[in-house]
């Protein structure tokens, strides 16, 4: 390859780094694309040296002719796992390759907007807003992605508002990430070997385990450095920074540990906020990395492996596999094969035996925000169900049922004012789309699930039902009943000019003369999120949140996106804190861009405007309106 005039044609990999850097100005912004990939290639350079040369030494011991003397110790065969090319037939190099590059791109997706967005949750002072708007969206997405069990799992996480909680979080969110990809290119993968089975040396389920288990372990060394890029930033335009030295740009020795990454719940020891970004010593940082990427690449095999008994179980039930030819049987003669005509298909008697199929499988918990006074009702209607449901062969019929015996429940909610008709039909969704995931083994068939379940007459009437709540809390005839009350009616209303008092009244009462009511301004998501928060924080301490409480829910909201304050802090509290913004925009102090900077200022009319807005959009969430405008 080619850069900046320079030919690297060094066979040593760790050379060609030392060469590149030399080669390029520092300064250059290509570099700096160059080196974010460096500490990867690297580290599998370096494994694919050591595994060369130990093979190397093996076979100058093979060929030492037996008479001479044997060394005190003989080098052992390499113990690392096959190059991916000395396991694959050479057609299929080009297919192989670009399965391999989409793994490695979706897995720098999946790290670099975990890091990202986790960097400017831990360091919220230091990143602008502005710069994690496209990694909010992207996160939004990404969420999705991975599940609702991972999603609520993070949401969980982020509750707790420390830096050891969303350490964790992004850290388990990455590893979800990759558990996806690994499912995807094992499926690519294994159909390939399936269509080129005579081809191979082994089954192709072991076969595309394999490819998968060279792609997992090439990924330790990244999540080394994803760990450091999450906790810190290095500065890759300085001298001082690396001294001048490519090793310490590509591997970053000189990084140290914060304690927050071994504080519970990320690790063992007790949390404690005053100390959890000291630095550890060299010696324990190189052990905590040691610890945190092996066990990721540790999880990321055992997801491999209950992949690959599905994979084995499945081609038993579905179809008959394609026999591999053992080595010692590959040139024996081949029997005559008979004209007679196939036996018959339909097997009797006790030696045929019927796999029966999946079990219906309730909820192990309600989706996010489902509603709290529903989920005793739901899970009796859920039992019920998976008892007249038994089989999974059976979970559209299963999903009508549950919709058809839910709606009486949430017509009654609505129409009693304790749910609105689209949170009503929100939280059906998300049930129908839970229990869905619960009972499909593929994301094909929860898709199917659910599209059956909106498709049929249940849910139809249930929408219907909803659709006529929510006219009966809002509908024109409550609007129009007060101009009946006052006198002359439409009289009013058609000659204003009839007096004083007169002239007051109508003003009040006729539909004509009524001021308009302000629309909402505020986001529902945000009215929705930061009312939820609230309502956890006062159910165990008598309404009255304490500072630490408070601190947590406005990392929470950091983390969730609704940002800055300004835009949801209501009246005189929004106008006081964009005008402190304003005279601060170019001082040391800055504006205040998140509710962690919030809190940390410790402004009284700040802390109380942020706790006035926080109980408003708890008391609109049980009311079921919304928040007016600023």
């Amino acid at each position: 390859m080619s850069y900046g005039g320079t030919l690297f044609t060094s066979k040593n990999p760790l050379e060609l780094v030392r060469a590149s850097y030399n080669a390029v100005p520092l300064k250059d912004l290509y570099q700096i694309v160059l080196f974010q990939r460096m500490d990867r290639l690297a580290h599998r350079w370096s494994h694919r040296l050591e595994a060369e040369a130990v093979a190397c030494k093996y076979g100058e011991a093979a060929k030492r002719p037996k008479d001479s003397p044997k060394p005190a110790m003989q080098p052992s065969p390499p113990s690392e796992p096959l190059e991916w090319n000395r396991i694959t037939p050479q057609h299929l190099f080009p297919a192989i390759k670009r399965i391999r590059e989409l793994f490695d791109t979706s897995a720098w997706k999946c790290s670099t907007l975990t890091q990202k967005y986790c960097y400017a949750v831990l360091h919220p002072k230091e990143v602008s807003p502005s710069s994690v708007a496209p990694y909010k969206d992207a996160f939004a997405m990404y969420r999705e992605i991975i599940g609702p069990a991972a999603d609520k799992r993070f949401n969980d996480l982020c509750l707790l508002g420390t830096s050891p909680a969303l350490f964790k979080a992004f850290f388990d969110a990455l590893l979800k990430g990759l558990e996806v990809e690994v499912r995807n290119e094992f499926d690519q993968l294994l159909e390939i070997g399936r269509a080129n089975a005579e081809a191979l040396n082994t089954h192709p389920v072991e076969w595309a385990k394999t490819h998968l288990q060279i792609l997992i372990r090439a990924e330790e060394s990244g999540i080394r450095r994803w760990i450091k890029e999450v906790c810190d930033k290095q500065d890759l335009l300085t001298d001082s920074a690396t001294g001048g030295d490519p090793e310490e740009l590509i591997f970053w020795k000189a990084w140290r540990s914060p304690r927050l990454i071994h504080m519970e719940p990320s690790g063992n020891t007790a949390y404690d906020h005053a100390t959890e970004w000291t630095r550890e010593d060299e010696p324990l940082t190189q052990k905590l990395l040691d610890s945190l990427s092996r066990r990721f690449i540790q999880f990321l095999e055992i997801h491999l492996d209950q992949i690959v008994g599905d994979a084995y179980v499945n081609l038993a039930k579905n179809q008959k596999t394609p026999a591999v030819p053992k080595p010692e049987t590959q040139h024996r003669p081949v029997r005559a094969v008979t004209q007679a005509p196939p036996p018959p298909t339909t097997l009797s008697g006790l030696g045929f035996v019927r796999r029966d199929p999946e079990s219906s499988q309730p909820l192990l918990d309600f989706p996010a925000y489902y509603p709290n006074h529903l989920q005793p009702r739901t899970s009796v209607v859920i039992g019920e169900a998976v008892k007249k449901f038994p089989v999974q062969t059976q979970i559209l019929d299963l999903l009508k049922c549950v919709v058809s015996g839910l709606t009486p429940d949430f017509s009654a909610a609505v129409r009693e004012k304790t749910l609105r008709p689209d949170l009503a039909l929100s939280a059906m969704a998300n049930l129908i789309h839970s229990l869905s995931v619960y009972n499909s083994a593929r994301q094909s068939d929860t898709f199917r699930l659910e599209q059956g379940a909106r498709k049929s007459d249940e849910w139809l009437e249930f929408s219907k039902k909803m659709a006529a709540g929510g006219s009966m809390m809002t509908g024109p005839a409550k609007t129009a009943e007060p101009s009946k009350q006052g006198p002359g009616g439409a009289t009013q209303r058609s000659a204003p000019a009839t007096g004083g008092r007169q002239a007051v009244g109508a003003k009040g009462s006729g539909p004509d003369r009524k001021k308009p009511g302000r629309s909402p301004k505020i986001d529902q998501s945000f009215v929705l999120y930061a009312g939820t928060l609230w309502q956890g924080a006062i159910s165990g301490s008598d309404t009255q949140v304490s500072d630490d409480h408070l601190r947590k829910i406005a990392s929470a909201l950091d983390t969730a996106g609704h940002l800055p304050p300004s835009a949801h802090l209501e009246g005189k509290y929004a106008q006081e804190l964009r005008a402190y913004n304003s005279r601060n925009s170019n001082s040391k102090t800055g504006p205040i861009k998140t509710w962690s900077q919030l809190i940390s200022l410790g402004d009284k009319d700040h802390l109380r405007g942020m706790r006035r807005l926080l109980s408003r959009c708890a008391k609109r969430l049980n009311d079921g309106h919304p928040l007016s405008g600023n």
